[in-house]
């Protein structure tokens, strides 16, 4: 509904779940289409959690992770027919613009930042397990190995394995 390029969410990785596609933006809504009509359900802008580009799929596609501009991550309902936060973590990553996806693996939630940070989160009450300084650049990728392992990449070019007990 903006014609200024910066409210666009092409840096959003967009996430599909029960019919519905969710995409965030820089005008910090967050938006849902049907996946079939691209009708909209809902459209949210909610001044307590400014979303931005930062998203991702609950691993039983039951909500969607989206990343405030404060660094805490919430938890929207995929099956809602208005935005329901049914989940929240204090990240502490301060404000907080990356766009790279929030990854869930085997209860774990790892979220990017824009400061070369990888805070992993617990699914299951929102707590910090642990966090990473990788590097001073975006985190541009995260990709879980197994339960205790995880790659992340940077805008720099570093290429990091992170193992932890």
């Amino acid at each position: 509904g903006s014609a200024n390029r910066m409210f666009s969410p092409a840096a959003c990785f967009p996430v599909g779940a029960n019919g519905r596609i969710f995409i965030v933006a820089p005008d910090r809504y967050m938006t849902v289409f049907d996946a079939e009509t691209g009708r909209v359900i809902w459209r949210k802008q909610d001044p307590n959690n400014r979303v931005r580009e930062s998203m991702g799929l609950s691993a039983d596609s039951s909500m969607v992770y989206a990343k405030n501009m404060d660094g805490d991550v919430i938890g929207v309902s995929t099956t809602a027919n208005e935005m329901q936060i049914v989940w929240h973590a204090a990240t502490d990553l301060n404000y907080e613009i990356a766009p790279t996806a929030i990854v869930e693996y085997m209860n774990t939630v790892y979220v990017p930042s824009d400061s070369g940070v990888i805070t992993a989160v617990n699914r299951a009450d929102g707590t910090i397990l642990w966090k990473h300084k990788v590097s001073n650049c975006l985190i541009t990728g995260i990709t879980p190995l197994s339960k205790n392992k995880v790659v992340v990449s940077t805008m720099d070019g570093k290429v990091v394995c992170l193992e932890y007990r």
